[in-house]
């Protein structure tokens, strides 16, 4: 299934943005928790140690009991619970990015956001101005990107990642062995 989800991806990428929802699927599926991390939480479950909530859950303080409660529209009733983990990876966001340097660069007009991701120009992965102007210098890579990939190797090859990684790499050192060239002359 992973194989057939990341030609897929890969089909689809090839000089188009990826759907963020595509994206968010690959990573959760290539680069999950290893078969033995979850053999362990099934373990976990079995023994009535984790409890899974289901999607979109609510959780609200019930200080009578000492307790949090717990529901979601897809597992019936509700659970309770004296610890409470939060182990849920959140949808991403330009906008309510807490990195100083994302922050700045939105709040100037200097990256704009796409379904919640950067916007990128592909092949490239110039940063995307809110104007829709893209800079020389600003690149971005990875999954919070649009277009981006997951960082995970799937069985038997090279993570995609890495090898967009790679050719992003021989761009910026194209670029500034060509100013040093420059300085030095």
């Amino acid at each position: 299934m992973i194989h057939g989800l990341l030609s897929a991806r890969a089909v689809l990428a090839a000089g188009v943005a990826t759907d963020p929802w595509l994206q968010r699927l690959s990573g959760l599926l290539a680069g999950g928790p290893s078969l033995a991390r979850q053999a362990e939480l099934r373990a976990l479950a079995r023994a009535g140690v984790v409890t899974f909530l289901g999607a979109e859950p609510r959780i609200e303080q019930d200080e009578a009991a000492g307790a949090w409660r717990a529901t979601s529209p897809t597992v019936p009733g509700s659970t309770m619970a004296r610890a409470l983990i939060e182990a849920r990876q959140p949808a991403p966001s330009v906008r309510r990015s807490t990195d100083p340097l994302i922050v700045g660069l939105f709040a100037q007009g200097e990256c704009r956001e796409v379904s919640g991701l950067l916007d990128v120009r592909l092949p490239d992965r110039r940063l995307v101005t809110r104007t829709g102007a893209t800079h020389d210098r600003r690149f971005a890579l990875g999954p919070w990107t649009a277009g981006g990939i997951a960082g995970f190797d799937g069985p038997g090859g090279i993570a995609p990642l890495l090898r967009e990684a790679d050719a992003l790499a021989r761009t910026v050192l194209a670029q500034v062995a060509g100013s040093w060239l420059h300085a030095a002359a």
